[in-house]
């Protein structure tokens, strides 16, 4: 009898061990997995897709813009986990649903999807916010 009781412990033990593992790893930010896991990969949106670049400013004071830039796929194709280069000739100051992957500090950007967004079906468009900064009073420039 004593026996059968010591192996359920260690098969009690066993298993809130393994528990213990799921929650400690569930609770790690998904950052700390996608360290390793080295540059992403992407398609762009100039990959043969057919899409439209555009941007409205929605606010505007001395050197600096608030903008939304639209990514529309007027194509038939859905654009998965777009990516999108381009000069502005301004400094990104601040980005909402896009993230900079590269810059070269004087107006290229290499901008690519928050996940949540990393798709846009035909027909269909993503948005994301900005906040520019520059020394002159010229409009940004969106060329991929």
């Amino acid at each position: 009898m004593n026996k059968d009781l010591f192996e359920n412990c260690r098969i009690v033990k066993l298993f809130c061990s393994v528990l213990s593992l799921f929650i400690l790893l569930g609770s790690l930010p998904g950052v700390v997995f996608a360290e390793g896991l080295g540059r992403p990969s992407f398609y762009s949106v100039t990959g043969g897709l057919v899409f439209e670049v555009d941007f409205t400013t929605t606010a505007n004071w001395q050197g600096h813009r608030n903008i939304e830039l639209s990514i529309r796929n007027t194509g038939i194709d859905t654009i998965h986990n777009w990516h999108l280069t381009f000069d502005s000739g301004h400094i990104i100051e601040n980005i909402w649903n896009g993230n900079i992957v590269e810059t070269d500090g004087n107006g290229i950007y290499t901008i690519t999807s928050n996940g949540w967004n990393q798709d846009i079906l035909p027909g269909e468009s993503v948005t994301m916010g900005m906040s520019l900064a520059s020394d002159t009073e010229e409009e940004p420039v969106f060329s991929p």
